[in-house]
């Protein structure tokens, strides 16, 4: 995360850098300190929300934040720590997360929308709606693939039976 923040400094490092070969004379001065406040305001906001928590948060927070786009129905990676902590039902968890991945593997075996070149994690998770953050879990966590992995080898093994067939009806004529 310290490594995206430093995008503020590039900026003003750039612009010393500048005023260092324009003029002779350059010395650093207390002033242009103002040009580091972006960069420190940007890691005082994270401060609290991703440098002092635990390494697992972390990881939560980067899965939540790893796409472009930005869900707001998307709850802190603090708050759903939180609750899992505080939640006892992990049968319960177990069963949701269960019927979940049984719901993804019937919509790939009966509706097939792995034959859709442009079908996205996206659309999955408003097919089965769940939330892709959480579709996401289930396929890295239970199925120990990406989302896109398990497309790819979905195709894949559509293509290979097709062509096993395609062999097999040229055999038998």
């Amino acid at each position: 995360m310290l490594r995206n923040t430093c995008a503020f400094l590039q900026i003003p490092v750039f612009y010393l850098y500048v005023l260092s070969v324009c003029y002779s004379d350059f010395k650093l001065k207390p002033k242009y300190l103002i040009h580091l406040l972006p960069f420190l305001i940007a890691n005082i906001a994270l401060l609290p929300r991703f440098y002092t928590v635990d390494t697992a948060s972390k990881k939560l927070y980067l899965e939540n934040n790893a796409g472009t786009h930005i869900n707001s129905k998307l709850k802190l990676v603090s708050d759903i720590i939180s609750e899992e902590k505080n939640n006892n039902s992990e049968a319960v968890n177990e069963n949701v997360h269960n019927e979940e991945l049984l719901k993804l593997k019937k919509l790939m075996t009966e509706e097939k929308p792995f034959l859709n070149p442009s079908l996205t994690i996206q659309d999955i998770s408003k097919e089965l709606q769940i939330p892709v953050c959480q579709l996401s879990i289930i396929c890295n966590n239970r199925v120990k693939k990406w989302g896109i992995i398990i497309l790819l080898n979905q195709r894949n093994s559509k293509m290979r039976q097709n062509l096993l067939n395609e062999i097999y009806d040229k055999v038998l004529k």
